[in-house]
């Protein structure tokens, strides 16, 4: 008997959101149902240079847990994390104690690490040379595993801890770490984190050069107009947990995980995640690249599996605050489990929508049946893909 027979399905008893949408989940809910971009032109190569469209946290609203002291010695994307994990946990009800701290474990997916901490200090080095511009703290800030540590630390955390860098899928190998985890026994809650922080000159061109970006600064996927994605940054976060651990503390999921799975293309991940737990699907968060070949190659993907739901809602949220990049499927669950616990679907607010060949984009905000279920979508560069089925529990609304 395998791990799966064994257990039931793992539970998300908590989100936290620290993106430009919203740094709290009832903004962030609000502003996806607008449906409008919230993105931004900034001058991030310098004023000398011509301004960039991108999504960007506001940093009045970050509720992380940082001193003004500790604040000299972390980049941003720590901060969005933490932010992200501490609304989580609260909002699971779970708080770190003796009692449980070796069983609660932090899974982070991050890609870029902190380049917002390095590239003001090395462009002297390199210049001077300057070495009185290094800070003996870049050492630790811009691994992409500083946010793990930090708020393991923080929090005092004790049980499993690590940072997986999958481009932008990182965020769903987190979670499929965490629920192998949760099914074998050796935790009973797990934070999952997807944060990235690439807002910088230097992963700006290097998206750009890759031909994601939009040249144009308009995200448009699925439209005729699509050239690329904007470029945002952001952390999401998601606590996971034993069905039994949740029950007996009384606590109520937003929702079930009944399948996270990767595949060599993203027909084969829905079609896998479909025969693991056959049902209609009520509704999908798209992945929404926002090229012409990856939004068709999403589209044939629906073609083939949506054969059975041809009334599926879709939604692109990231339309609206940028592309994340590892922290775009961690944003995407998030606003799987906020709709299936609201029972309803974010508009679209874009325009000149090409014909989904099935599914529909709903123009107004769309009621969810009480028992939805929902899939989540995401890819990277290198051809893999991951489709996840989320199923709704009977939280409150």
């Amino acid at each position: 008997m395998n791990t799966t027979e064994q257990h039931p399905a793992p539970v998300v008893t908590g989100l936290g959101v620290a993106t430009p949408a919203g740094c709290d989940l009832d903004t962030y809910w609000a502003t996806l149902l607008t449906g409008r971009p919230v993105t931004e032109q900034t001058p991030l190569y310098g004023e000398d240079h011509p301004a960039v469209t991108v999504g960007r946290v506001d940093d009045t609203r970050l509720p992380h847990g940082f001193t003004k002291r500790h604040l000299k010695r972390v980049d941003r994307f720590v901060l969005m994390a933490d932010a992200a994990a501490r609304q989580a946990l609260t909002d699971a009800g779970i708080e770190v104690d003796d009692t449980n701290r070796d069983r609660i474990g932090i899974l982070v997916g991050n890609c870029t690490g902190g380049w917002g901490y390095v590239e003001p200090q090395m462009s002297p080095l390199y210049q001077g040379p300057d070495l009185d511009a290094i800070n003996p703290y870049v050492a630790t800030a811009w691994f992409p595993t500083a946010p793990q540590g930090e708020i393991s630390i923080a929090l005092g955390i004790e049980g499993l801890s690590k940072t997986l860098s999958a481009e932008r899928i990182s965020a769903g190998h987190a979670l499929q770490m965490a629920r192998h985890t949760l099914l074998d026994g050796r935790l009973d809650a797990v934070v999952v984190i997807g944060v990235e922080a690439p807002l910088t000159p230097l992963v700006h061109r290097a998206r750009s050069d890759e031909g994601e970006l939009s040249p144009s600064g308009r995200y448009a996927p699925f439209t005729q107009s699509a050239d690329g994605a904007v470029l945002g940054e952001g952390a999401s976060a998601l606590v996971l947990e034993s069905s039994v651990t949740a029950r007996g503390r009384g606590a109520v999921p937003y929702a079930e995980l009944q399948y996270c799975g990767i595949a060599d293309s993203l027909t084969q991940a829905m079609c896998d995640a479909l025969d693991a737990a056959p049902g209609p699907v009520d509704g999908v968060v798209l992945d929404a690249r926002g090229t012409r070949a990856a939004d068709a190659a999403e589209y044939e993907a629906l073609a083939c599996v949506l054969s059975d739901s041809p009334e599926a809602v879709l939604a692109a949220p990231a339309a609206v605050y940028g592309d994340l990049l590892g922290a775009a499927l961690a944003t995407s669950l998030v606003t799987a489990c906020l709709a299936l616990r609201r029972a309803e679907i974010p508009p679209s607010a874009l325009e000149d929508v090409l014909a989904p060949p099935a599914g529909r984009f709903p123009t107004a905000v769309e009621r969810l049946p009480d028992a939805a279920r929902l899939m989540v979508n995401g890819t990277d560069n290198h051809g893999q893909a991951m489709s996840l089925l989320l199923a709704a529990t009977g939280g409150p609304a």
